[in-house]
């Protein structure tokens, strides 16, 4: 039987998906407009300097690469609170491969792969095994997190290949570093896989309504555990941009980075309840993310409200789509 698209009566829903929240995007880069002139002329032009630039457009890229597997996730109704975790682990076991005798891209292929195999045992136990995702997300957070520090036997891994550093860091095309091409790349690719392959109307559709995507016969389980795998595949590509950035493992690498990833997709419109989003959205809302981090640091704001101003942003995002979402009922 050919997986059909339940029928949806919101005139929102029935708008091609990468075109839903474009009016929340043009705002959000307003948005990105108005702090970044603040942060001008509060920094007395250093927010404008070369080494500037470049570090929040790699800090950028490290968010927004796994916050397209995280947009994926959440548009189905779920969320993924291991990935801090994932690239961790991923980036530990990438430096160990490469202290035995791996080239530099084998040893990152071996962390992408051990990323992948998490991401898909994330998912499993939460389409087949039935646990909430939160609950099954936070409990491989643990087992992650002590994978970490077992691998790692209480050392750290400082014999990281400089080539790291290049593509992540360094190298430059049109002034513009590899890490956030990289991440511009995948941005592209998969918002056209999202607005015009089936599996993108999947995601949408679940997010809506997850039992009525089963009654139609849509394939519900594997669209939630492929989300997974793709944000776990995502988080080891990240963690090869963050050895490039951080040239050393160490058993709290990757910790509280879940938040920033959560915090730059529901900044960039993805509903946090499912249904709707972008990935357009979730790369504006990293930049933003990472702009007003950067804000902070030029600022000489203490770095504790750097916390405190992503938990701001997660609230204030939440609080707008439950407005909207409001509206669209109300209509």
């Amino acid at each position: 039987m050919t997986a059909q698209i339940p029928p949806s009566t919101s005139t929102e829903q029935a708008a091609p998906p990468i075109l839903r929240s474009s009016r929340y995007e043009y705002a959000l880069l307003g948005m990105i407009i108005v702090v970044v002139v603040a942060t001008t002329i509060g920094s007395g032009g250093n927010f404008w300097s070369a080494a500037n630039l470049n570090s929040i457009l790699v800090d950028a890229a490290l968010t927004a690469i796994p916050a397209i597997g995280m947009t994926f996730v959440i548009i189905t109704g779920g969320i993924d609170v291991s990935v801090g975790a994932i690239l961790g682990l991923s980036a530990a076991l990438t430096g160990i491969a490469y202290n035995h005798g791996l080239s530099p891209w084998t040893a990152a292929l071996v962390g992408i792969i051990a990323g992948t195999v998490m991401g898909i045992i994330n998912g499993f136990f939460i389409a087949f095994i039935q646990i909430p995702p939160i609950i099954t997300t936070l409990g491989f957070l643990s087992i992650w997190s002590a994978a970490l520090y077992l691998v790692l036997g209480g050392n750290w891994i400082t014999n990281i290949p400089a080539s790291y550093t290049s593509v992540a860091v360094t190298d430059k095309v049109l002034g513009i570093p590899l890490s956030m091409w990289v991440a511009l790349a995948l941005v592209i690719a998969f918002s056209w896989i999202l607005s015009h392959r089936p599996w993108g109307r999947y995601l949408y559709a679940i997010g809506n309504n997850a039992e009525g995507s089963r009654i139609f016969g849509l394939p519900v389980n594997k669209t939630i555990v492929l989300s997974y795998t793709l944000l776990g595949m995502f988080s080891a590509i990240a963690a090869i941009v963050h050895l490039g950035l951080s040239p050393l493992v160490q058993a709290s690498t990757g910790s509280g980075f879940e938040l920033t990833v959560i915090a730059a997709v529901v900044v960039g419109g993805t509903s946090i309840v499912g249904g709707r989003g972008t990935i357009v959205g979730s790369l504006l809302g990293a930049i933003f993310v990472e702009i007003i981090n950067d804000a902070v640091v030029l600022f000489h704001i203490q770095a504790f409200w750097q916390g405190v101003a992503l938990g701001i942003m997660i609230l204030i995002s939440v609080m707008v789509g439950n407005l909207y979402r409001r509206r669209q009922k109300a209509r």
